[in-house]
């Protein structure tokens, strides 16, 4: 059986990707390591008519989000900017959920997928909408995705 790469694209490293610890994000701690009671609402990357090709982007904004949240159990963030976020928009059922369709149309993402580069270029250039300002409903089939 022959397996199938439905999004993630592969090439070099090229000398302005953020390598191995030096990236612009700084990882965090988690004391016990288990980020169950942290991790983003569960959202489809395909839809009725198609699949998204935008693996890259979910799981970037996954990995954004479970940090996030894990920094609001904890309290971390600053009460002033939990409550812009809040004001903004930026949660969702007591979560952080960002726009993974944002993120995957201005990372240049293709029907072939994208590159991990790309998205996180895209992140750090771009920064992050509120999902409720550009959602991706995966049941909608008027009008159809293209």
């Amino acid at each position: 059986m022959e397996i199938q790469n439905t999004g993630l694209l592969i090439q070099d490293p090229k000398e302005t990707d953020y390598i191995a610890g030096a990236s612009w994000v700084t990882p965090l701690n988690h004391p016990t390591g288990d980020w169950f009671n942290s991790l983003p609402s569960d959202e489809r990357q395909s839809g009725v008519y198609f699949d998204s090709m935008a693996c890259v982007s979910f799981s970037a904004i996954n990995v954004i989000e479970t940090q996030i949240n894990w920094m609001v159990s904890t309290n971390q963030i600053p009460a002033a900017t939990l409550k812009s976020m809040q004001d903004l928009g930026y949660f969702k059922d007591g979560v952080v959920n960002f726009s993974d369709r944002f993120v995957a149309k201005v990372s240049g993402t293709t029907r072939n997928g994208n590159y991990l580069n790309a998205v996180w270029e895209a992140i750090r250039k771009n920064g992050l909408i509120p999902e409720s300002d550009w959602t991706f409903n995966p049941a909608q089939r008027t009008p159809a995705f293209d």
